[in-house]
């Protein structure tokens, strides 16, 4: 009888447990990768809103320094923080995470030492983008290849020749209508014309004691800016007007820049209040009825 070789049961059985217990370990490995590349992209989504919130948030100190505080424990020169061999004092404040809610930012994971002259974001531990580790926002958004969106193309209106007005939370834009003000919106062709023929310029409240009809105060800072757009304001906040940049002779006469892009011909120069920090800038808000200046 010719007798034939074959595979047995448990040879079999053994092979196919083997081969489970390898593409368990290759799933694995991969959901692992995987969990570590979205846990890093997480962070450093993470430090860019905290880096926008502190942005703003300094912005609106400026505007109203009582109420839009600084959130955070303030370092001291005495008492500094390393980080990465480098050390922060006096300019500086501690945001941990449970103090994120203070500057409308949600699941905050890390804690952060931040800057609000600078707008700068420092993580108290590393980043890791690329197998490359970073601490500080400015760093990783060179790394990333983020730009300063305050000089991106779309601030600019081709239209009507001037840099756009940079809104950040708790400025409601209005307009004059009817002898009323009235809430609008950043895409209403009517918010502005800065031109010689209508000279209408570009106005916000805040919130500090806005009241809109048939919204209380503490309705409006829970509700949309569309929700409110053309209602009537009842009380009015703190008002602001948008200076875009712009250049100026001696005779008073002004030409708007194209975002940084200056006419200075003939005379013409930049006002230095369009210069904070060193850092140039596409335009400031002015108190409507105080004769400070503000960033």
């Amino acid at each position: 009888m010719k007798k034939n070789n074959g595979v047995s049961i448990i040879t079999l059985v053994t092979t196919i447990v083997v081969l489970i217990i390898l593409a368990g370990i290759t799933i694995y490995y991969g959901a692992l990768e995987n969990v570590e590349q979205t846990t890093d992209a997480l962070a450093y989504d993470e430090l860019i809103n905290v880096s926008e919130a502190v942005s703003d948030r300094s912005l609106m100190n400026r505007l109203n320094s009582s109420l839009y505080v600084y959130v955070g424990t303030p370092i001291t020169d005495t008492e500094p923080v390393e980080i990465n061999g480098i050390s922060y004092g006096s300019g500086w404040y501690m945001l941990e995470s449970s103090m994120a809610s203070e500057l409308n930012l949600e699941s905050v994971k890390k804690d952060y030492i931040v800057n609000y002259d600078t707008g700068e974001v420092v993580s108290l531990k590393p980043i890791y983008y690329e197998n490359e580790e970073y601490y500080s926002s400015i760093d990783i958004k060179e790394a990333i290849g983020i730009g300063d969106t305050t000089v991106s193309a779309d601030s600019y209106d081709q239209g009507k020749g001037v840099n756009k007005p940079l809104l950040v939370t708790g400025m409601v834009p209005v307009k004059l209508q009817d002898g009323n003000w009235v809430v609008t919106s950043a895409t209403d062709p009517e918010w502005y014309d800065y031109s010689a023929e209508k000279s209408s310029w570009a106005n916000v409240m805040l919130l500090d004691e806005l009241v809109i009809q048939g919204y209380t105060n503490e309705q409006i800072r829970e509700a949309t800016l569309s929700e409110l757009e053309g209602l009537t304001v009842t009380n009015s906040g703190s008002m602001y007007v948008w200076i875009p940049r712009y250049s100026s002779n001696a005779a008073g006469d002004i030409v708007f820049s194209n975002l940084l892009k200056d006419y200075n011909d003939a005379g013409f120069a930049v006002s230095s209040a369009f210069s904070v920090n060193g850092k140039q800038i596409t335009g400031l808000w002015i108190s409507k009825y105080d004769v400070e200046f503000w960033p």
